[in-house]
């Protein structure tokens, strides 16, 4: 068995004291160049509650044709609700927000590239639920972008469903992603 002293540990470090001090060295160098160089990139999310037909079928699965897999049609409504929150008509909302009022349109179509690369959306797992997230250096930015497609999806709804209370649950969801 053998004893360790606090000398001994002392010993070893003044005997690889010049490896130790590169080491360090190379360690900070290494740690300033990644901070310095490093893009502060915010994100912005939220988690909606998808409306789901009432005619769903349960596990009823419907076939795919561009792939030999099956899917259920609670999976399909949800791809459709992202096609919603991410339609052409949300990315011109928001592209004319983050562009301004003089924006050309050769900048409207860099923004709306722009929200296409950094949005993600894709259904919770096991749930209605739909996660949205949005990328942008400016977090006021990040989420006003966010809220400006959450309403765009709201009021999406507001034209093509009537019923009262899928309108209130639908605001409830909207309210509770906004916090």
């Amino acid at each position: 068995m053998m004893n360790l002293t606090l000398r001994d540990i002392v010993f070893v470090l003044f005997r690889y004291r010049l490896g130790l001090i590169l080491f360090s060295l190379f360690l900070c160098i290494s740690l300033f160049v990644y901070l310095a160089g490093a893009k502060r990139v915010y994100e912005s999310r939220a988690e909606i509650l998808g409306r789901c037909g009432q005619e769903q079928l349960g596990s009823t699965s419907l076939s795919s044709a561009s792939r030999n897999s099956f899917f259920s049609r609670r999976e399909q409504e949800l791809q459709n609700e992202i096609r919603i929150l991410t339609s052409n008509d949300s990315f011109i909302a928001v592209a004319a927000i983050m562009g301004g009022p003089q924006a050309s349109h050769r900048d409207l179509l860099q923004i709306r590239e722009y929200l296409a690369r950094n949005l993600t959306a894709k259904p919770v797992k096991n749930s209605d639920m739909i996660s949205v997230a949005f990328s942008f250096p400016d977090p006021q930015v990040a989420q006003k972008v966010l809220l400006t497609l959450l309403d765009q999806y709201q009021t999406h709804h507001g034209k093509v469903y009537f019923d009262d209370n899928e309108q209130r649950l639908l605001q409830f969801s909207l309210n509770k992603a906004r916090k």
